[in-house]
């Protein structure tokens, strides 16, 4: 078990390492409209469209890197009060009741959403028609990672009793 959660935790440092490089790509896709346009006067036709790719790449990819670190907004000031082991048992709860069917849920949802994208060859409604099947597979594999993040998670919690 130990080896699976390493795993796990392995592969979201890694993915969010790789997809963390993003950001320069978009500083770049930015300064490059940014540039044509002003400049120039010659804006092009892409940049909108890829900033949103991008951005949503490297939002989607840190999912799991956040539950790894414990980084992900909540409310805790009344759990913070309670006993440590009473605090446990609220996490093991509230992943079981809210977290764990919610990202199910977009998961399904996502991959049902990139799979019909991805048959029927969706293009962006822009002039340069990017494909947008393949931002839309970036939900399943986000929330893919966040599921296992959150499978080991919750497997550490039960290893601390």
């Amino acid at each position: 078990m130990d080896k699976f959660i390493r795993l796990i935790d392995q592969l979201n440092r890694l993915v969010s390492k790789s997809f963390c490089y993003l950001i320069y790509a978009l500083i770049g896709v930015v300064i490059y409209e940014v540039v044509a346009r002003k400049v120039f006067a010659s804006p092009t036709t892409w940049a909108f469209d890829m900033t949103g790719y991008l951005g949503s790449a490297f939002f989607i990819s840190g999912l799991g890197y956040c539950m790894l670190h414990n980084a992900h907004v909540k409310i805790d000031v009344i759990a913070n009060m309670l006993p440590k082991n009473i605090r446990d048992v609220l996490n093991i709860l509230t992943m079981l009741v809210f977290f764990f069917p919610f990202v199910l849920g977009v998961f399904y949802a996502g991959f049902d959403y990139a799979a019909k994208s991805w048959i029927t060859g969706e293009l962006g409604t822009s002039s340069w028609k990017p494909p947008v099947y393949i931002p839309k597979t970036l939900i399943p594999f986000g929330f893919g990672l966040l599921l296992l993040q959150g499978v080991s998670n919750f497997i550490k919690l039960f290893k601390k009793k």
